[in-house]
């Protein structure tokens, strides 16, 4: 598991990529906006705080799922590209309760978040 420093820095990575995912969300829906090729595009130099994480997993839980979560995954990319990490995505709708399960078991996730939805 990630030490805290770097579940911190994970955690301001993930909330930045959410912005982006959700500007990225508002625009027209042709493929040429912000996230149309993330790899191929990308400044490896926003990442290189985080080091070589070549070989190791981060995981996210969150209650965004399908088929909303496809631009959050993609998200990642960058960073999965830069850092060699992999980041293993979950949705739940039973998010939040599930949330409370895992942090009693002792098995949280590196990264959680919601995204509150108007009432």
């Amino acid at each position: 598991m990630p030490s805290r420093k770097i579940s911190r820095r994970l955690l301001a990575m993930t909330a930045g990529m959410a912005t982006v995912t959700l500007a990225a969300c508002g625009g027209s829906s042709d493929d040429s906006g912000p996230l149309a090729d993330v790899t191929s595009n990308v400044d490896c130099a926003d990442f290189e705080e985080y080091g070589d994480l070549d070989g190791k997993s981060v995981s996210v839980y969150t209650s965004i799922i399908s088929p909303e979560d496809q631009p959050h995954i993609d998200s990642y990319a960058p960073f999965e590209t830069c850092t060699g990490a992999t980041v293993e995505y979950e949705g739940s709708r039973d998010f939040e309760a599930q949330l409370q399960v895992r942090l009693q078991a002792g098995n949280p996730p590196d990264v959680a978040y919601i995204i509150p939805s108007p009432a």
